[in-house]
Formats: structure tokens, sequence, C-alpha cells
């Protein structure tokens, strides 16, 4: 899949298009989804822990703990990378919205204090776009995956454009047996 159809799916709009394709851009092209989707959750992981560190530097653990929250966050985006790393995502939309739901008790905190003029005000925002973006685009799909060796393929991807649903199929995992004996 190009990494131009990937952003346009997980996206809601030119910012996020923008903020996808700047993710991905590292990513080689035509790549699978979920080759995009695991390198877009290690950016966002990587991002997640810079952002922990410098508040720290900058915060100390204050104020009112919103540096602690990084942790969870660091912690459910690394889950979530993990996940879809295994090709395992019973699980996967409950760590991106653990990510997020810390992310915003983080920027809550934050206001209550009139930290929101801070340069780690701005890195959570940005940690708050790269989560979602990344969560867009590792839910973007209904998917079916299947495992070979240690790669997630797809085997099978719902998707709407416009408003007409397309349905994307890997020629390489489809049978369809014409008759008996039959190969196509």
């Amino acid at each position: 899949m190009p990494v131009d159809a990937a952003c346009r799916a997980a996206s809601t709009g030119p910012a996020m298009f923008d903020l996808c394709m700047r993710i991905l851009r590292s990513l080689p092209p035509n790549s699978e989804l979920v080759t995009y989707a695991v390198g877009a959750a290690g950016a966002a992981g990587l991002s997640c822990v810079s952002t922990m560190d410098a508040g720290k530097r900058m915060l100390g653990m204050g104020p009112s703990g919103c540096v602690a929250d990084y942790s969870t966050t660091c912690r459910a985006i690394s889950g979530a990378a993990d996940q879809l790393g295994r090709c395992a995502f019973a699980d996967l939309r409950q760590g991106y919205m653990d990510a997020m739901a810390a992310i915003e008790d983080c920027t809550a905190k934050l206001a209550e204090v009139g930290g929101t003029s801070t340069p780690f005000y701005g890195m959570v925002l940005g940690n708050w776009d790269r989560t979602v973006t990344v969560f867009r685009l590792a839910t973007s799909h209904a998917l079916l995956y299947y495992r070979t060796g240690n790669h997630c393929r797809i085997k099978m991807s719902i998707t709407v454009v416009g408003s007409t649903p397309v349905v994307i199929l890997d020629s390489d995992s489809l049978t369809i047996t014409a008759g008996p004996g039959t190969r196509q």
C-alpha cells in the first residue's frame, strides 16, 4: 500500500495527513499497512519517552504528577506496538485509548496549574497528535491478518474511499478453488 494511501485512510484532515506522512517517511514505500502501523507506533513510543524525559528535566515530577502520567502513556504505546509486531490485536484499541487518556490527564493537570505556556505542554500536545494518528493508522481498516515467519501479512482489508467500501485482497493468501484439484 502506498504511504499516501495509508495516511489518507487514517487522516481526518490535512494536518493529520501531513503528520502521518512525516511519521512514515523513513519506512519503505509500498509496504503493508501493518508495517506502517508498527513503524509509526515505534516512532510514537520514542517521542513519548523523549517527552517524559524532557518533562522530568523541566518540571521534576510535577505539576500534580503529570510527568508520572507519561509512564502510563509510554507503557500503553509500547504495549500497542508490541501487539502490532506480534499480530496480536485483541487489546490494541484499548492500549491506544489508555495512552490517550493518560495524555488527557496530563494536559488537564498542566492546565490546572497554569502550565499550558510551558514547552512541555507543547510536547504533550504533539504526542497527543502522534498517538491519535498512530491509533487511526492501526485501526483505519478492518483487517484480517495471518502470520508468516516473523511478519504479519494482511489477508483482507476493508476500508472506505469517499463513501464507497473497498475490499483489498492479498493475492498471495487467496486461494480460489474452481473445481476438484484446481487452484487459481
